[in-house]
């Protein structure tokens, strides 16, 4: 079997600066690193091919310096480096590096692959699409954000992290994982004895046009400098009593988690728009019901629909009734029936078949842990721009300005997609949603699916409060 490691050399996000004139980042003499997540991708590849045997290599995609970061995961011990290098790549965004790595792990591990491993994200740009992408692309099932993970043959047990708990999901093997530094812990570098490969775009296939800015189907229109302001805030004096300072810290967590609180002082509209583009919200359904994000994105789309002239659909396949996602501003809902409501797999092959059949202006989703899987899936299985993390959206000219922080969010740019519908996920806490308007009326859809994803448990984060020897925090 053959073990796959993605790596990544990124810039080091506290030296990165913008050139004022070209609007371009300036490369020169900013230290670059390994991305830290991908140590763990490496660890993990590593660790399966010393319990199952068979081969570990890892795979990367960047110019010739990305050789630094090479040979530190030469170190690391992998049979192995694949350096795909080559003008073509120049520009890709994270649909078309997708799938130059895709066609690499095709042919270097074909029928050979045991499984992938990848960072969650890299730190540069926090977009957490090329795992999902990858695993749409070869056909296989994936998992981010893994804390732990069981193998036992070819079937695959693993804790995923979400925002608001950790799901447990079994797969079975070969399939795709995306790992932080709470998956394991990284061996120390030793002798390299594996092999350093550089790799061409014509070496992968005959049409490079897939890769670079010509196969990209997002474009960066601007780019802009943004002073890190960091708040310190006092919660509380707790040196008398340190018990209320660890429940003020334990409150200000749970309302950080929970996106927020308070509403809008604008009420949903009181009737549905008729006709016009429509915006697709893809709503996600928490351990405790519809999630808040979800009401903040339906009301951003309500204010971008009403300057389109066009309408706001929801997306959800939770238990919850249509009605509370019409009464925040969806003009349709559309319910996702037969899957588990944190099936990512089954909703993104549910979306794409929508999608496709009905040509949506847009589509938008919360920037966590689903919203990113189902449409990172969606994007790479019908070949569409998306954008991640986004902090803002407007409608420019007629198309979608999607504004998306990067590296540690020195960064902002504004990114415009070149496909229909323009996709892009927003970070919770970002809009307010709509005031509930229950007088609203909205249509209702139910669309059957078959279940996708094997979901064993589900835990909720747990606050506990000390109660004992509080005298030394």
């Amino acid at each position: 079997m053959i073990f796959i490691a993605l790596f990544k050399q990124i810039p080091d996000i506290g030296h990165v600066k913008i050139d004022p004139s070209t609007k371009r980042l300036i490369r020169e003499s900013v230290p670059n690193i390994l991305n830290p997540f991908d140590y763990n991708a490496v660890e993990a590849a590593l660790a399966l091919r010393d319990k199952l045997g068979g081969k570990a290599i890892a795979i990367t995609m960047g110019p010739p310096h990305f050789k630094q970061s090479a040979d530190e995961v030469l170190a690391m011990g992998v049979d192995a480096v694949i350096h795909l290098s080559d003008r073509a790549f120049a520009g890709s965004d994270t649909l078309a590096t997708s799938r130059a790595l895709a066609l690499a792990v095709r042919k270097f591990a074909g029928k050979e692959l045991g499984a992938i491993f990848a960072g969650k994200y890299s730190w540069d740009g926090e977009t957490g699409h090329v795992g999902p992408q990858v695993a749409e692309m070869l056909g296989l099932a994936h998992v981010s954000g893994v804390a732990s993970i069981e193998v036992e043959g070819l079937t695959a047990v693993v804790d995923r992290e979400a925002e608001d708990g950790v799901e447990k999901i079994r797969v079975d093997l070969p399939a795709v994982f995306t790992v932080t530094d709470r998956t394991n812990s990284p061996r120390p570098p030793g002798r390299a004895r594996g092999e350093y490969i550089v790799i061409s775009a014509s070496e992968l296939t005959d049409n490079t046009s897939l890769f670079g800015s010509e196969g990209s189907p997002t474009y960066v229109a601007d780019l802009r400098e943004e002073p890190l302001e960091r708040e310190n805030r006092v919660l509380i004096d707790a040196r008398e009593r340190p018990e209320l300072g660890v429940e003020a810290i334990l409150e200000y967590i749970k309302k950080a988690l929970a996106g927020g609180s308070g509403e809008s002082l604008r009420q949903a509209p009181p009737s549905p728009s008729k006709g016009g583009p429509e915006i697709y919200v893809l709503a996600e359904e928490g351990l405790s019901g519809i999630r808040r994000v979800s009401y903040e994105l339906l009301g951003k789309a309500a204010e971008l629909a009403e300057m389109l002239g066009g309408s706001v659909t929801a997306i959800y396949g939770g238990e919850e009734k249509a009605e509370e996602l019409i009464a925040r501003g969806a003009d349709k809902v559309i319910l996702l029936r037969g899957a588990d409501p944190r099936d990512y797999i089954a909703h993104a092959e549910a979306l794409s078949s929508l999608v496709l059949n009905r040509r949506p202006w847009a589509v938008v989703a919360p920037s966590t842990s689903y919203g990113k899987d189902v449409l990172a899936r969606v994007a790479a299985r019908l070949g569409l721009g998306l954008t991640a993390d986004c902090i803002d959206l407007k409608v420019e000219n007629g198309r979608l300005a999607q504004f998306k922080p990067a590296f540690g969010g020195s960064v902002v740019s504004i990114i415009y997609s070149k496909t229909y519908p323009q996709m892009a996920t927003i970070r919770p806490g970002i809009f307010q949603p709509l005031a509930p308007n229950y007088n609203r009326s909205g249509s209702v859809e139910e669309v059957r699916i078959s279940p996708r994803l094997a979901i064993l448990e589900k835990r909720g984060i747990e606050f506990e409060l000390p109660t004992r020897n509080m005298r030394g925090l």
